[in-house]
């Protein structure tokens, strides 16, 4: 990945990160535009089995709550049967499974964490980086609840994970001198 688009990345978890420490929701617009060009990207790349899923998602989200497992089963089959190569289907079994842990279990993160994640799997074609940002977000969030006694916003945790997931995978050098 370039260091231009990574560095508005990083600058959009940044800031993603702070207006979610301080209003503890974000604003659609700033997690929907970012989810729709990774889509847009990831099918440009020809991950478009991948992107289509991730949009094709968003109406599903919206039916009964069996008829969405069912139908997300479909949609992520037919991805995974149509994906190109093995990076395809790992990139749509993670985009599922942001969708799928979002939907069965609401407590753990909410919908526009899991718009940042999807955006993230999308923008790096890469579906590893989802077990990177579920951990991070796990980490910081377990290190902040027992600091301030509450559960907190996970975005922070989402950039920290990110940070890692580029220094694991993507050689990035962390220098402070």
């Amino acid at each position: 990945m370039a260091v231009v688009p990574l560095l508005l990345i990083l600058v959009w978890l940044a800031v993603c990160a702070v207006w979610d420490l301080r209003h503890r929701e974000l604003p659609l617009w700033i997690t929907l535009v970012p989810y729709l060009a990774g889509a847009a990207y990831a099918a440009l790349r020809g991950q478009w089995p991948a992107a289509l899923l991730a949009v094709l998602l968003i109406p599903v989200s919206d039916l009964p709550k069996v008829l969405r497992l069912a139908g997300s089963i479909l949609l992520v089959a037919a991805a995974e049967f149509l994906s190109p190569n093995t990076d395809g289907i790992w990139l749509s079994a993670a985009v599922w499974l942001v969708w799928l842990i979002w939907d069965w279990f609401p407590a753990l993160y909410g919908g526009a964490d899991a718009r940042i994640l999807i955006a993230l799997a999308l923008l790096a074609l890469d579906g590893r980086i989802v077990l990177v940002l579920l951990l991070g977000m796990g980490l910081v969030g377990l290190i902040l609840k027992a600091w301030k006694g509450r559960p907190t916003p996970m975005v922070p945790g989402i950039l920290v994970g990110g940070i890692v997931y580029l220094m694991l995978f993507h050689n990035l050098r962390l220098s402070l001198f």
